[in-house]
């Protein structure tokens, strides 16, 4: 690890935190800055990409103790200067250089903020400089979404934590590193999401007012308790607390493409991408959507921008796998949920996606195959509690009947909803069973 780019990235976390929480600007997220490290960056060539007026660049040099930080505030349109200055400091100080930038920043810019707002710009989250390091590395660890990046971001968090027990952020982005795990298959839902809620709650305790931690808890109730009409109150409750926060404005474009509001779906994910203009995770739940609103070429497009910016990102891989499918591009299909597969080996999430692929082509015994494998590794379970449509689905193509309607029962009385998608050809065997037909009533899919 390059201990001066993580430390790099955490000053441009923290200020893109105390920034972001104001309407007079819009700052770019970490997901999205991260792309251009290293000291050869181009800052007015990132201004232009990332479709902003003013950069803030960096540069920062750790030696013992001491730590020297470099800073230009420069405008895109024409390169010229807006505010420079240099800090040489006791790394302890390292607050006091945050608060100045942030300062300095609203003051070169010319922005009128109220009180509230001139607050939360100085606000510290920890005033412990090993939490803070603990905290950084974590962060630049959980963007990386892999099983090792998570867990590592967790164990920095977990350290973030033991040394300052009140650090709100880090209580939230462990609670954000978890439902990753989850949602990715790297863990047990039933594991991750209890984990999830607690870390949220305990975050919100110290801090009623920050929102990362209120958004954990929508996506908890999207996502595990599955009630849409809590959760959509507490997405629009977050992005009226901190409206250029990304991440909100992706879980609510989820929802509404889960409840079929699929244009409400669509104009919400634009925005998230238009607040993250270079995060891949991004463009990969953009495809999902597109193609749940049933934009296919759009959908294998932005699948294809997520790879742009990185192309080992197997979230991408496995959208733009979908995507495929339902072109019945199925060689290509196999290929993305192949590169999936390899990619993040610890998720069961690709491997079933490949076997669908097979028995839409009539090749059950590929499918079969993987679906034996599957067990024998454990993988089925997880997706049972995962993805239970999915394997549902896989289990009606392969003709187990009771199987893919048992599983589909349970889970309805389980968590009241399983996402299904009424046009896929391997509910063919179902169809006109009784069972098949009064789950569809359940869901309001039987119009």
């Amino acid at each position: 690890e390059n201990r001066d780019v993580d430390l790099e990235l955490g000053m441009a976390d923290t200020l893109i935190t105390r920034l972001g929480n104001n309407r007079a600007i819009t700052v770019r997220p970490l997901s999205s800055v991260r792309n251009f490290q290293g000291p050869d960056r181009d800052a007015i060539n990132a201004g232009k990409l990332l479709g902003v007026e003013a950069v803030l660049d960096p540069s920062i040099q750790r030696s013992g103790d001491r730590i020297r930080v470099n800073v230009t505030l420069i405008k895109v349109a024409d390169g010229t200067t807006l505010w420079a200055d240099t800090f040489d400091k006791n790394f302890t100080d390292i607050f006091e250089v945050q608060d100045s930038i942030a300062t300095s920043i609203i003051n070169a810019l010319a922005l009128d903020l109220n009180s509230e707002e001139r607050t939360r710009l100085v606000k510290r989250y920890t005033s412990n400089p090993d939490a803070l390091d603990y905290y950084n590395r974590g962060r630049v660890n959980e963007l990386k979404i892999t099983k090792e990046g998570l867990l590592k971001a967790i164990d920095f968090y977990d350290q973030a934590i033991k040394a300052d027990p009140n650090y709100a952020l880090a209580y939230a982005h462990k609670a954000d590193a978890y439902r990753a795990l989850g949602l990715t298959g790297f863990a047990s839902r039933n594991e991750v999401w209890p984990k999830v809620l607690l870390l949220a709650q305990r975050a919100l305790e110290i801090d009623g007012s920050l929102a990362e931690a209120h958004l954990q808890v929508a996506y908890y109730d999207r996502a595990y308790l599955r009630n849409l009409t809590v959760a959509e109150t507490k997405f629009k409750r977050v992005i009226e607390m901190s409206p250029s926060d990304f991440q909100a404005h992706l879980g609510y474009a989820l929802l509404l493409s889960f409840t079929n509001r699929h244009a409400e779906a669509v104009a919400e994910a634009r925005r998230a991408r238009e607040l993250s203009p270079m995060t891949p995770l991004t463009f990969a739940l953009e495809s999902q959507i597109l193609l749940r609103a049933g934009h296919e070429e759009e959908a294998i497009s932005q699948a294809n921008k997520a790879l742009d910016f990185e192309p080992n990102f197997w979230v991408a891989h496995f959208h733009l796998g979908n995507a495929y499918v339902r072109l019945k591009r199925y060689d290509e299909a196999i290929a993305s949920f192949e590169k999936a597969r390899q990619l993040a080996p610890e998720t069961p999430i690709p491997p079933i996606a490949l076997a669908r692929v097979f028995l839409v082509r009539g090749d059950h015994k590929k499918a079969l195959g993987i679906v034996r494998e599957l067990e024998r590794e454990g993988g089925l379970d997880r997706l049972r509690r995962l993805r239970p449509g999915l394997l549902a689905s896989v289990y009606s193509g392969l003709g187990e009947k009771d199987r893919a309607l048992d599983l589909l029962e349970r889970t309805l009385e389980e968590r009241k909803s399983v996402p299904i998608d009424i046009k896929d050809p391997l509910w063919d065997n179902l169809r006109s069973e009784p069972r098949f037909q009064n789950i569809l009533k359940r869901l309001n899919l039987d119009k």
